[in-house]
């Protein structure tokens, strides 16, 4: 996943896949603003057999979401 720092205010969410929460996720304000990207593992019974899943960004009780600049699926078993 990718974001960006340049957030008004803390936000903290979490990240569901095929409706199971993977991972949470707090971006602070950082000077410089910067893009960074955060990496997920995704448990294989979540995606086996599957052509697709649904990633959902669902902000934690009384907050919201930050800014989602890019989501980038990859196998295990790639090279990086």
């Amino acid at each position: 996943m990718t974001y960006h720092s340049d957030e008004r205010k803390p936000r903290r969410f979490e990240i569901l896949v095929a409706g199971r929460r993977i991972a949470e996720q707090t971006i602070n304000r950082s000077e410089p603003p910067r893009f960074f990207d955060v990496e997920h593992a995704i448990p294989a019974e979540l995606t086996l057999d599957k052509q697709r899943v649904t990633v959902r960004f669902q902000a934690a009780a009384e907050q919201q979401i930050g800014a989602v600049y890019g989501v980038r699926m990859i196998r295990a078993d790639t090279l990086r």
